[in-house]
């Protein structure tokens, strides 16, 4: 009996589950966020870890209150409800779930960002 070819990943998106992706993947405080859990110590990070290690670009005149903000608000809910992360809120730590399908999406980025 012939083994099976597995399926690609990337075949078995439905159109809104690409567009969710792709619409996470197009910020670039999510996609550092993504890069700094899944290199993380054991996939887990505290809230103010994941603050203090987002880039400045010497532009924006974000205050640290600002970006917490931001992250509780927007970036770590949309990570969440992708069920990319998992946010315990009470103990203020985030966990990247290793294996999602937004990998596929993530690394050929990152590897064009750094080229």
């Amino acid at each position: 009996m012939p083994m099976k070819a597995s399926p690609s990943p990337t075949t078995e998106w439905t159109d809104e589950e690409l567009d969710s992706s792709l619409v996470i993947l197009a910020d670039s405080v999510r996609r550092h966020l993504l890069r700094q859990l899944s290199q993380g110590n054991g996939n887990v990070a505290t809230i103010d870890e994941l603050c203090d290690g987002l880039p400045t670009d010497g532009t924006e005149k974000s205050t640290g209150d600002e970006v917490l903000i931001a992250l509780s608000h927007v970036h770590l809910p949309m990570l969440s409800a992708a069920g990319i992360v998992e946010v315990d809120w009470k103990q203020e730590t985030v966990r990247y779930r290793n294996g999602h399908r937004i990998e596929f999406l993530l690394g050929p980025i990152l590897a064009t960002a750094e080229a």
